[in-house]
């Protein structure tokens, strides 16, 4: 009888032994899946960070070029052929006109 017990013992144990290997395996597995699908969102997001970085820069961009605009026609600079603009022309022969 004590043989039996001790045998039934040994069973349970070797079978406890088998479910705690399948379950770390399961666990392992699990955590497997949940490190590919961090790094594919932190992948992600550094794309998204990296488009935004580059929006944020074309939008800086055309804010500095309409400002540079603005500027040099405030400055009346001269047009790419070198002529003085139209509006700089206009206003030399008026005061030339009264002199």
């Amino acid at each position: 009888m004590v043989l039996q017990v001790m045998a039934a013992a040994d069973l349970a144990r070797i079978m406890c032994q088998v479910r705690l290997k399948v379950v770390q395996d399961e666990l392992k597995k699990i955590k497997d899946e949940e490190k590919k699908i961090l790094d594919k969102v932190a992948e992600e997001d550094k794309k998204e960070a990296k488009e935004e970085a580059a929006l944020k820069a074309i939008e800086d961009a055309e804010i500095a070029a309409k400002l540079a605009a603005e500027e040099a026609v405030a400055e009346g600079a001269e047009t790419t052929d070198g002529k003085t603009s139209e509006a700089d022309t206009e206003g030399t022969e008026t005061e030339a006109e009264e002199e």
